[in-house]
């Protein structure tokens, strides 16, 4: 018995590695090899599924659990237990955890011999070119590492609480410390800079070291408010 056409319209193949084959050269075919289920297309075109007027195509595991999603002229998402982990955007894609103490990591590893990275990339020229990471907590924006904040073609890297700046350092060139957006630190071509006080405190055990002191080559200078030295 290859097949049985049953009065409620069924049609049954009722034995393992059987095919329904379909085509003139029987390319796409359909069986169960007694453990497993397939869908094959082997002709040298493409196997597509199609929602043409309906609302998209969704893979499931039964009717109350979903494995992805895709949405006709929107979202395509991906499930892991049936908690949706990612999901595409109008602007990318997002790594999205909502049930109550689900944990949203991105990892990315390469453990044999390649390397693993990001790379984050803007236009060469143009407004709205800079490239950054933002951090929130409770929806609200915290911190925010930018390359190029400016926009200006500087290529400066910051760190930034909103538009206030913590860190700021140029390429081939100076890095700044900042308190409360006021630069108080920063290295040159001939060492650093303090702005404002440093302060020493012995009875934490702090000194203050300088080492390779010469007439010739070193020097310190101590100046006022007016940038007179001194001593």
């Amino acid at each position: 018995e290859t097949f049985r056409l049953l009065n409620n319209g069924y049609v049954d193949i009722p034995q393992d590695n059987a095919y329904l084959r379909i085509g003139a050269s029987q390319d796409l075919q359909i069986y169960h090899d007694g453990s497993n289920s397939y869908v094959a297309d082997n002709g040298a075109g493409e196997l597509r599924l199609a929602s043409v007027n309906g609302n998209g195509v969704r893979i499931t595991k039964s009717d109350s659990e979903s494995l992805a999603n895709f949405t006709n002229d929107g979202r395509c998402e991906l499930y892991h237990d049936n908690i949706l982990s990612l999901a595409t955007t109008t602007e990318g894609i997002e790594i999205q955890k909502t049930a109550s103490g689900q944990t949203a990591r991105l990892k990315i590893e390469a453990t044999n011999g390649g390397q693993a990275g990001i790379e984050l990339r803007t236009a060469l020229v143009g407004t709205n070119r800079a490239a950054r990471i933002d951090m929130y907590n409770q929806s609200a924006l915290q911190w925010s590492i930018f390359n190029d904040y400016q926009q200006d073609g500087t290529n400066d890297f910051s760190i930034r609480h909103g538009a206030e700046l913590a860190i700021r350092a140029l390429p081939d060139a100076q890095v700044e410390l900042y308190y409360d957006n006021n630069k108080h630190f920063q290295t040159t071509a001939n060492g650093v800079e303090v702005d404002g006080e440093l302060m020493i405190d012995p009875d934490a055990g702090g000194t203050l070291k300088f080492t390779g002191l010469s007439a010739h080559h070193s020097k310190m200078i101590i100046g006022d408010n007016g940038g007179t030295a001194n001593g």
